[in-house]
């Protein structure tokens, strides 16, 4: 667990996940009394973690799962007991010894809480939320969920269908790591159909970026997204399209020229057709699938190494 931050400085605003020392966490104070400055702290706290996301930009923080599993939540559902074990034990065994009182012990307890016909239920309910949702009724939880909701609504996070570890890891980021990994495994790739029906180019294409070291990799990602840390697994899209139709052999003979493209606002990969261009220059069938993958490699080194920044912004400062 982290070690608990030293105290901010006087007239500081209170911290939005204080350390809990029972749960060895940052989480929401639960006697934090409500205020419109809390309120709005709140909501932004929220904004900025679905900002995270959309943008691509970890906070690079430590949070506790909780959290995320509590943002893909449903808004009405409690949070449940064992929710609570998983996050601090210690508080969990409490409750559950609420639970198992007898009549008359819960009645004393009832009494000095001054809950007298809460039934004990009730009573285990509503301490869950309060410790879970950051004071009386979850009001903490439920501000930074409406700024969360703001920017990311369950109409557009919910067919994304984030896990609280995918969620984490696109909030908070991760440590940068050399570990190889797969294109295909951490995007949900979608190609054209033409790259589909050309079964050679498609065979040649994932042959040569899948055999490459992870640092060719990330260089692919910056690429293609503009940022060379993979997203959690799943998360986005990277889409494979061949744009480029050639009229004629001779344009056709051209495109093995060609450099692939990329748009990193929609992770778009544009691919010539390599395939068709070593055909045009009248490369023999036994000589093909070497080529291709040759020219794939040879083609794809250049753009990544050779090539940085928008056409539009060369010709802006031309002169």
């Amino acid at each position: 667990p982290p070690p608990p931050p030293p105290p901010g400085p006087p007239g500081a605003p209170p911290p939005v996940f204080p350390y809990s020392r029972g749960a060895r966490q940052h989480w929401f104070d639960p006697n934090l009394p409500p205020s419109e400055d809390s309120r709005s702290l709140l909501r932004y706290c929220g904004w900025l973690l679905a900002q995270a996301v959309c943008n691509r930009s970890p906070l690079n923080v430590t949070l506790p799962s909780l959290l995320f599993e509590s943002l893909l939540a449903s808004a009405a559902a409690r949070p449940s007991l064992a929710s609570l074990a998983a996050f601090d034990p210690q508080a969990s065994a409490s409750l559950q010894a609420v639970s198992k009182m007898g009549p008359n012990e819960y009645a004393e307890l009832a009494e000095l809480e001054e809950c007298v016909g809460t039934p004990k239920e009730e009573y285990v309910a509503m301490a869950v939320e309060r410790i879970v949702g950051g004071g009386d009724a979850g009001w903490q939880l439920a501000e930074l969920r409406a700024g969360f909701a703001a920017v990311l609504p369950a109409a557009v996070l919910g067919p994304l269908r984030f896990s609280a570890a995918q969620l984490a890891a696109a909030v908070c980021g991760g440590r940068a790591s050399d570990a190889d990994f797969s294109i295909r495994e951490v995007f949900r790739v979608v190609e054209d159909d033409e790259l589909l029906a050309c079964a050679p180019l498609r065979e040649a294409l994932w042959a040569v970026l899948d055999s490459w070291p992870a640092a060719e990799k990330r260089a692919l990602l910056k690429f293609c997204t503009a940022s060379e840390i993979p997203p959690a697994p799943g998360t986005e899209v990277l889409s494979v399209q061949m744009p480029f139709t050639p009229i004629g052999s001779a344009e056709a003979a051209a495109m093995a020229q060609m450099l692939p493209q990329a748009h990193t606002c929609d992770n778009i990969l544009e691919l010539p057709n390599y395939h068709q261009a070593l055909l045009a220059h009248g490369t023999q069938a036994a000589a093909l699938p070497r080529l291709l993958r040759a020219t794939i490699q040879d083609r794809f080194m250049i753009a990544l190494h050779s090539c940085d920044g928008y056409g539009l912004d060369e010709v802006g400062s031309a002169g």
